[in-house]
């Protein structure tokens, strides 16, 4: 499986740069796929300082997971 963009099916990597809805700044820092049939998987990003770090549903930042 890969992590991509809903909307372009571009491979998201670790490092981009991503906007919250709020407009905060962060970037992803890794993820897990998903486990079984009904998991989403995980998505990592930090904060733009590298103050902290959060866990995310892929969704919330219009990614998701494909079959490569």
């Amino acid at each position: 499986m890969k992590l991509v963009f809903s909307n372009s099916l571009a491979p998201v990597k670790v490092g981009h740069r991503i906007v919250e809805d709020n407009g905060d700044v962060f970037v992803v820092s890794g993820w897990k796929e998903p486990q079984h049939i009904n998991s989403a998987g995980r998505v990592w990003v930090t904060s733009l300082g590298g103050t902290y770090i959060s866990e995310y549903f892929p969704h919330v930042f219009n990614m998701k997971f494909v079959d490569e």
